[in-house]
């Protein structure tokens, strides 16, 4: 049975997210473009279980709406997961998911999957509005993906997601190439010759990437060069390094909350920069694709320039600074909680 249609699999506790996505969709079904099944087209008198198990041999991409009513649906973690996980892996199904609501994606197999989004907001933490400028660029990554069909990265066997160092990353599957800031590459070279890695170790060696300009030392407003992708380049680059470890925190932490906490604070700091220090806002999310390579700083537009940084209006100062002074004080919080003493 070829493979050429979306199939679509979500929690019914979600109908209202799921028809958002599906009334976006709408143009594109009615003009087909792209062929979607979901649940709704099976008839009252049929036997549904038989048509969800023929949709999911003609799936080419399957559309997970993923949430915690998502995972904790056992029709789903039974009937439909494995299959799409498996034809991902041996026939290049591709995996397109999409974050509805926080939830512990990361304790499965779909954490191996590159969201078609930033995960760091959920979908449900936006405002109206926001949420369906998110879904409607989710959907046109979704048709570009039907125009020109990509393999997704395999899971390959284990009992744990693969951690984000083991993920493809960039564009087409490359590899990581690593990292360009000599801090952030000296650091994750560090981790990686850690043998064995411990909480205590981890702590130690991501302290010291908020030990420069950036972070501890250099509040916006004095910030003499005003250059500042040189300034969203780390911060972005220190955000990929504490997500490629977040499995082993989740792994070893007796409470990963901390870690986490940090994560969203050095996220909330790189938007903040992306949208507010550049000419024109820069869409984080497709800006991952360059971090680790020499093309990050010629994708950014020209930074803006005031006469010098101290006279930066308070509005920019707040927004931005603001991000950047809670991503010190979570990791001070979690140097605290794992050396039990004050950063120095």
């Amino acid at each position: 049975m070829k493979r050429e249609k979306a199939f679509i699999s979500y929690s019914h506790k979600d109908k209202r997210q799921f028809g958002e996505f599906k009334t976006m969709l709408a143009p594109a079904i009615r003009n087909g473009v792209v062929e979607i099944w979901d649940d709704t087209k099976i008839v009252p008198g049929a036997k549904w279980k038989e048509d969800i198990e023929a949709a999911l041999r003609t799936a080419r991409i399957a559309i997970l709406l993923v949430s915690a009513n998502f995972l904790e649906s056992e029709f789903i973690a039974k009937n439909e997961l494995p299959p799409l996980l498996k034809a991902a892996q041996d026939e290049g199904v591709t995996i397109f998911w999409i974050y509805l609501s926080s939830c512990l994606y990361e304790q499965t197999e779909i954490a191996a999957y590159q969201a078609a989004h930033d995960i760091a907001r959920p979908l449900d933490s936006l405002k109206r509005s926001e949420r369906l400028a998110v879904i409607s660029e989710t959907c046109a990554k979704l048709l570009r993906l039907v125009e020109n069909p990509q393999r997704t990265a395999p899971v390959t066997s284990r009992t744990r997601p693969l951690r984000d160092t083991e993920r493809p990353f960039g564009r087409e599957g490359e590899l990581s190439r690593g990292y360009s800031d000599k801090t952030v590459k000296a650091v994750a070279a560090a981790l990686e010759e850690a043998k064995p890695l411990t909480m205590r170790a981890l702590v130690i060696n991501l302290d010291v990437l908020f030990n420069r300009g950036t972070f501890r030392f250099e509040p916006l407003r004095e910030c003499v060069t005003q250059e500042w992708g040189r300034r969203l380049l780390p911060a972005m680059e220190t955000l990929e390094l504490l997500r490629s470890y977040s499995s082993f925190v989740s792994d070893l932490a007796p409470n990963a909350q901390s870690y986490e906490k940090l994560m969203d604070a050095v996220n909330g700091y790189c938007l903040a920069m992306a949208t507010d220090l550049f000419e024109e806002p820069i869409k984080v999310s497709e800006l991952r694709d360059y971090v680790g390579t020499a093309e990050f700083l010629t994708r950014l537009p020209k930074g803006k320039q005031w006469p010098n940084a101290a006279e930066i209006d308070d509005d920019t100062n707040k927004r931005v600074d603001g991000p950047r002074a809670r991503a010190v004080r979570q990791m001070d919080k979690l140097r605290k909680e794992f050396l039990k003493s004050p950063p120095g």
